[in-house]
C-alpha cells in the first residue's frame, strides 16, 4: 500500500495566507470599483492606477506559474521534481505573499484617504457660516406660534369643492 505524499506544513500555510490576501484584496478592489463608478475616483488618479496595475501583475504572476511553470515540472519524470517543485513553489509563494501584502496595504491606505477626505468635506459643509440673515428676525418672531401663516388656514366649511366637468 502506497502512502500519499504529504504536503509540507509551510506550503499549506502559504496557500492559506495567499487565499486570505486574495479575498481581502478582492473586497477592497470591489469597493474601489464602486467608488470609481460613483465618480469618487477618477481614472487618472495615480494611486488608483498603481493599485490596478499591481493587481494585474499578480494575476499575470499566478497565470504564468500555474499555466507555464507548473506543467513543465509535472511533465518531467525525475525523482528530484518533487523537491524542485516544492522549492519553486515556496519561492513563488513568498514573493506573491509579500506583493499581495503590499497591495493590500496600498488599497487600505487609499480607501482610508478617501474616507478622511470625505470627513473633511462633511466638516467643512457643516461649518459653513450662514451669511443670509434676512429671515432671522421673522423666524424669531414666529418661533412660539403654532401656525406661522394664518392665510393657510382653511376651514372645511369654507372650502370650495372643484367639480370635475
Amino acid at each position: 500500500m502506497e502512502q500519499g505524499k504529504s504536503i509540507p506544513k509551510s506550503l499549506i500555510e502559504s496557500i492559506k495566507i495567499i487565499r486570505e490576501h486574495q479575498k481581502m484584496i478582492q473586497v477592497n478592489l470591489d469597493i474601489l470599483e464602486i467608488l470609481k463608478l460613483k465618480g469618487a475616483i477618477s481614472l487618472t488618479d495615480k494611486h488608483f492606477i498603481e493599485i490596478i496595475n499591481l493587481d494585474k501583475k499578480h494575476r499575470r504572476m499566478f497565470e504564468e506559474f500555474v499555466l507555464n511553470t507548473l506543467p513543465n515540472y509535472l511533465s518531467s519524470e525525475s525523482a528530484v521534481t518533487d523537491k524542485v517543485l516544492s522549492k519553486q513553489f515556496q519561492v513563488w509563494a513568498s514573493d506573491l505573499i509579500i506583493s499581495l501584502s503590499h497591495l493590500d496595504k496600498i488599497c487600505k491606505g487609499f480607501i482610508q484617504n478617501k474616507i478622511n477626505s470625505d470627513k473633511k468635506l462633511k466638516r467643512s459643509i457643516k461649518a459653513i457660516e450662514v451669511k443670509d440673515k434676512r429671515f432671522w428676525r421673522f423666524l424669531d418672531k414666529v418661533k412660539g406660534k403654532s401656525q406661522v401663516f394664518e392665510s393657510f388656514n382653511e376651514d372645511s366649511e369654507d372650502a370650495e369643492l372643484i367639480e370635475d366637468l
